[in-house]
């Protein structure tokens, strides 16, 4: 049995995989930090108008969900020969037709690979679970494991799914605004029969398919004790895996917890610079130099920042593990982190991370669910407020 960490972690849990859902860099500067009150209303859009988490769906009704064999205008949004290859190259261990769409992610800038890096890629994301139900309690849950997919939409195509946005928030009205990014408001009170989230599905019908899919991305747990990330680019028929950022020419990275008595987080291979290591080490991180672990502290805090790194820049695990790692260096050690300069920061946005998984050493979930719980990470919270920012202000 693995042990939970226990920690008075106030918002802390793990940070999303830069490699594969970072952001290019944005301009950042939302002054002084003060009450959020005062900015409060300035935007037309918020956290939740951009990233949307579906409520799990009663047993009887688990296609209530889009199932990622879905069809729309584009075709499925995961094609039964895609995920053969997929399935082959990882072992996913389901079904195609267990997996259903939990998360949908809108971006106006996901960060290009090909020159120059500093071009922008309209997107949208969706992130898709197992979803089973429990035979003896009637009840659903999800699998650790997780399909991250990314389709790309060009000018033409992005201006109708910013009018479907505008839509969207027309029939969430003042529902959505002040929150932090929690399972959707909205689809939470009306159900995934109600209008707001038929129109949701409208949209990803519309706008992701077979025939616009450009890349994805796997998060499989392995007895809940290690987890490999990998992903994929797409051409064609074929899936490239794509060598990860800062451990050379690898394209699997693995992390592993330890199960004694004192947690040990191992990245392999470990990425270069390795800056996180001796926050995950708990026995190294009790006795380290202070300077040591302030310089480790203000990595994780950077890591957590979407204006800082991103997926060209930095390795998934670095992004996956940094709020854990922060928060060890935050309580074995005292280190202040709250006026890092590192520290992404937007007084317009509530940026709570309110999860109940936020210090389960188990959760790896970016944005998704823990069984039946939902998981979030502190970076995925900064993206989905640089990409409401920018949609605000256009």
């Amino acid at each position: 049995m693995l042990k939970v960490f226990g920690l008075a972690l106030i918002g802390v849990s793990l940070a999303t995989g830069c490699s594969d859902s970072g952001e290019t860099p944005r301009p950042s500067d939302p002054g002084p930090v003060h009450d959020k009150t005062q900015e409060a209303g300035d935007l037309p859009y918020d956290l939740n108008d951009v990233s949307f988490l579906y409520p799990l769906p009663p047993a009887d009704a688990l296609d209530a969900l889009l199932p990622l064999s879905r069809a729309g205008e584009r075709g499925p949004l995961l094609s039964a020969a895609l995920y053969a290859k997929l399935d082959g190259s990882i072992n996913l261990s389901h079904e195609l037709s267990s997996f259903h769409v939990v998360g949908v992610r809108v971006d106006p800038c996901f960060p290009s690979t090909a020159p120059p890096v500093s071009s922008c890629i309209k997107e949208i994301r969706l992130v898709a679970q197992p979803i089973l139900t429990d035979p003896a309690t009637h009840t659903v849950t999800t699998r650790d494991v997780a399909i991250h997919l990314f389709y790309d939409l060009d000018d033409g195509e992005w201006s109708g799914l910013l009018s479907q946005l505008a839509a969207l928030k027309k029939l969430a009205g003042n529902k959505t605004d002040h929150a932090p990014l929690e399972v959707h408001p909205v689809m939470l009170a009306e159900g995934l029969d109600g209008p707001y989230a038929q129109a949701l599905h409208r949209l990803v019908l519309e706008g992701a398919g077979d025939r616009n899919l450009v890349r994805v991305a796997t998060s499989v747990a392995i007895f809940d004790q290690s987890w490999d990330f990998r992903s994929f680019d797409r051409s064609g028929d074929s899936l490239t895996a794509t060598p990860i950022p800062r451990i050379g020419t690898e394209t699997t990275q693995h992390f592993a917890n330890s199960a004694g008595t004192h947690n040990i987080g191992t990245m392999s291979p470990r990425p270069t610079p390795d800056d996180l290591s001796l926050l995950l080490d708990e026995p190294k991180l009790s006795s380290a130099p202070d300077a040591d672990v302030a310089t480790a502290a203000r990595a994780a805090v950077a890591s957590e920042n979407p204006n800082l790194t991103n997926r060209v820049t930095t390795d998934c695990m670095t992004c996956h593990v940094a709020t854990r790692a922060r928060g060890l260096a935050e309580t074995i050690r005292h280190v202040d982190t709250e006026h890092f300069d590192e520290r992404f920061r937007d007084p317009r946005f509530d940026l709570r991370l309110d999860s109940p998984v936020a210090t389960d050493i188990v959760s790896q979930r970016a944005f998704g669910y823990l069984d039946a719980k939902p998981a979030f990470n502190q970076r995925m919270i900064h993206e989905t407020a640089t990409v409401a920012a920018a949609l605000s202000t256009k």
